[in-house]
């Protein structure tokens, strides 16, 4: 085969062009995209009680939020005695709190041929990738 006369040289996939990095952002760009989105402050709901945690977890461990006391096991942690219970049983007695936990958020986007349409300059399907990275 003859390579033809006027055709433009070959591009890396390393190096894009303007023009795809509008149809589909690099990885490079979606990473950093997660600086500048240290920034943005976003509302807190208003707190419901006294106590710190937004959501509550099915995991035990050192919590604000009271689940349960059990008897105590060697190797417990001391600062967690339930003395009252303790005296009321003659037993010695641990509190068990629940672990407060961020919950983790999965963002999936769409990347059906419907997203490939370009309004202001970039693809739905760009932009999406840039928000979700956000």
């Amino acid at each position: 085969m003859r390579p033809l006369r006027n055709a433009a040289p070959a591009l890396s996939p390393a190096t894009p062009t303007a023009a795809e990095s509008v149809i589909r952002p690099t990885l490079d760009e979606l990473i950093g995209l997660s600086r500048p989105a240290g920034g943005i402050t976003l509302s807190r709901p208003t707190a419901k009680a006294l106590q710190s945690g937004q959501y509550l977890s099915r995991f035990k461990g050192r919590g604000m939020e009271f689940d349960e006391t059990r008897l105590y096991m060697p190797g417990d942690d001391v600062r967690n005695l339930d003395w009252r219970v303790t005296a009321r049983t003659g037993r010695a007695h641990t509190k068990l709190f629940r672990e407060e936990r961020e919950r983790p958020v999965f963002l999936c986007v769409d990347y059906r041929a419907s997203m490939f349409f370009a309004t202001r300059g970039m693809y739905k399907s760009a932009m999406a990738a840039r928000l979700a990275a956000l």
